[in-house]
């Protein structure tokens, strides 16, 4: 019987690669067993779990106006009473196709597990492996689609373990599909039967002694017959053991393979990205071509190291990442920022809290003095909140750098560089 004693937020081990979030949950999250946020939309998080747990699916869609932009996919991949691998998937209006995003793992132990410094009895698990290159045309939202997968996970992981009493499957619907645990218990029941038929043998071999005496070449042969029949019951069940383990063993190494495969093609797309800029910004002067006067825009592409272009591709994937930097440099410190897409601004001041947004309103000067830095999004121009902004920052003292539009890492980037020079 499976024990369903809740486990406490601090018992529950939360693990995220992508945001490199990987610590213990406190007390405080069990407001997410309330209700949580997924583009921009709050849900009831008991109603997701009960959804989940009866149609095996989950859907969050972002609409503009009245036409769904894109939507965030969960569908149940692999489930039993204290274990769920649920995947993630990802649409839009331009790809209606599903692409893969990753799968959360969710799962509670009957004894403590420990990793480094950690302990605890349950384990909220974000994986992803991701070979298809459509990753890529992600780009521009694919810092929601993780947020969006960061909040549903820690919400119904917390839920699941620290307050849902009832285990997460249910017989009556799993029991068509073997699970490894399903079959243990078969073979379990048949080595009983097993052990209760040889005790019969063994009563019926006394039985057969005592009569001896009436029919003995009778009884020997029964008994040679009886001994092949177990000998080869046992040789069937000794071969099918190794083929279930030969099984299990080449889908290892099928995973494996995967994964050294999915590591190579990020290799060789990084290195590909890296000469194709480069080819970009200087063509090959042995081809003989005339020369020609070089644009601005050639111009600034051209300035930007190798490393710089690397940051057109998702965070995860390349060499550096500033945003840890420009962290530590917020330790204590307020940035002020002017200009930009809203959405653009909204997931700044999400990563980074200390940013505040100047928007012109009263107040907006005192911000300006309490800042160590004013960041310009001059994608716009020079509006007239940036031109008043330009002007209250020079009186109030507070530094000012002009940016372009940039995704996390290069606004990191480019405030560390300048605060380093």
């Amino acid at each position: 019987m499976i024990d369903m004693t809740k486990l406490r937020p601090r018992d529950i081990f939360f693990n995220d690669p992508y945001f490199d979030y990987a610590t213990c949950s406190k007390p405080g999250d069990l407001r997410l067993a309330k209700r949580v946020e997924v583009f921009g939309k709050w849900y009831k998080t008991p109603n997701l779990v009960t959804t989940l747990l009866s149609q095996e699916r989950l859907t969050f869609s972002r609409y503009t106006g009245t036409d769904k932009e894109d939507a965030l996919v969960l569908r149940i991949y692999e489930r039993t009473a204290d274990r769920l691998l649920i995947n993630t998937y990802y649409t839009s209006q331009q790809n209606p196709e599903e692409i893969y995003a990753g799968t959360i793992h969710l799962e509670r132990y009957d004894m403590a597990q420990t990793m480094e410094s950690f302990s605890y009895m349950g384990i909220i698990d974000l994986l992803m492996l991701q070979t298809d290159s459509q990753i890529l045309e992600l780009t521009n939202v694919f810092e929601d689609v993780q947020m969006a997968k960061h909040a549903v996970a820690h919400a119904l992981g917390i839920y699941l373990m620290a307050i849902c009493d009832q285990p997460w499957s249910d017989e009556a619907v799993t029991g068509g599909q073997e699970t490894p645990a399903m079959m243990m218990g078969k073979e379990k029941e048949e080595l009983q039967q097993l052990r209760e038929e040889k005790a019969q043998m063994d009563a019926d071999k006394e039985e057969l002694l005592r009569l001896e005496a009436k029919n003995r070449t009778t009884v020997l042969a029964e008994l040679e017959r009886l001994r092949q029949e177990l000998e080869s019951e046992r040789a069937g069940r000794e071969q099918e053991r190794k083929q279930y383990e030969d099984r299990i063993r080449k889908q290892e190494q099928y995973i494996e393979k995967i994964k050294e495969t999915a590591s190579g093609q990020i290799a060789e797309l990084l290195a590909l990205r890296k000469e194709l800029n480069k080819r970009q910004v200087r063509p090959d002067l042995s081809s003989g071509q005339a020369h020609r006067k070089v644009t601005p825009q050639e111009a600034s592409r051209s300035a930007r190291d190798p490393e710089d272009r690397g940051l057109d591709l998702p965070s995860f994937m390349t060499q550096r990442d500033y945003t840890r930097q420009l962290d530590r440099f917020l330790t204590g410190r307020q940035l002020a920022l002017a200009g930009g897409d809203p959405d653009w601004q909204r997931r700044i001041q999400r990563r980074f809290g200390a940013v505040v947004i100047i928007s012109g309103q009263p107040g907006d000067d005192r911000m300006l003095k309490e800042s160590a830095l004013l960041v310009i999004n001059m994608e716009d121009g020079k509006t007239p909140l940036i031109r008043w902004a330009i002007t209250e920052a020079k009186e109030k003292g507070c530094p000012i750098l002009p940016i372009g539009p940039t995704n996390l890492n290069g606004f990191a980037k480019a405030i560390v560089g300048r605060v380093s020079g």
